[in-house]
């Protein structure tokens, strides 16, 4: 089934599907089972195109504090193997401290 316009309700209303711009102005507001979902101080807090967790609000930031974990691995120095017996070891190396780090299982 296809749609002639960018914005359009479906599943018997449950779903809006926003194609194009949506554009919040004067007082108008979103809200969450009737709270109003805050997005930061203003449009320019949006409109450069970041997304923070404050940014998302607070449902969304205790959503994902758990599940955002990553965390930087040891510094690992630019191999000078000179054979192939060397880059194996410099690259298990590298593979450990992935590991240790949890970027790697």
């Amino acid at each position: 089934m296809g749609h002639q316009t960018k914005n359009y309700i479906t599943d018997n209303g449950d779903r809006n599907v926003i194609g194009g711009i949506l554009e919040i102005v004067g007082e108008g507001q979103i809200l969450k089972n009737g709270v109003p979902i805050e997005f930061g101080g203003g449009p320019t807090d949006i409109a450069d195109g970041t997304v923070t967790l404050a940014k998302l609000g607070a449902d969304t930031s205790k959503a994902l504090n758990g599940k955002l974990t990553a965390k930087k691995a040891a510094a690992q120095a630019d191999s000078t193997a000179t054979d192939i017996e060397g880059l194996v070891t410099d690259f298990n190396h590298l593979l450990a401290k992935l590991r240790a780090a949890g970027i790697m299982a």
